[in-house]
């Protein structure tokens, strides 16, 4: 004997508005329930305003130096050459403007193949 049925299977398109909600709510859950490892930094403690060593200033200087067939020099947006330069930031350093690189007492030109 054979049973009929009314039911039929409907192909509609799918509606994604409660797939995307479960997904938020999935997100939702993960996110709460995990736990986060911080990773352990190197703790730096910078120095404070006065203890410095003296070797740092706060001015700031700009050469500039330009190839071609004339190269030119300027320092501090004034042109110069290579003798003035040195006399002013010679001049610089004997006002206190800080140390070099190369230490106490050392000159700025010491690492310069022309000094």
């Amino acid at each position: 004997m054979k049973i009929r049925t009314s039911v039929r299977v409907l192909r509609g398109p799918l509606d994604v508005a409660p797939l995307v909600d479960v997904i938020l709510l999935l997100l939702i859950f993960f996110l709460l329930t995990s736990t986060f490892v911080f990773q352990p930094g190197i703790v730096v403690d910078p120095p404070s305003p006065g203890q410095s060593k003296g070797g740092v200033s706060d001015t700031r200087y700009v050469v500039t130096a330009t190839a071609g067939a004339n190269p030119q020099i300027f320092f501090n947006d004034r042109a110069t050459d290579l003798a003035k330069l040195r006399l002013e930031l010679g001049q610089d350093r004997a006002a206190g403007g800080g140390d070099y690189p190369g230490g106490p007492g050392s000159s700025p030109w010491s690492g310069c193949a022309n000094s």
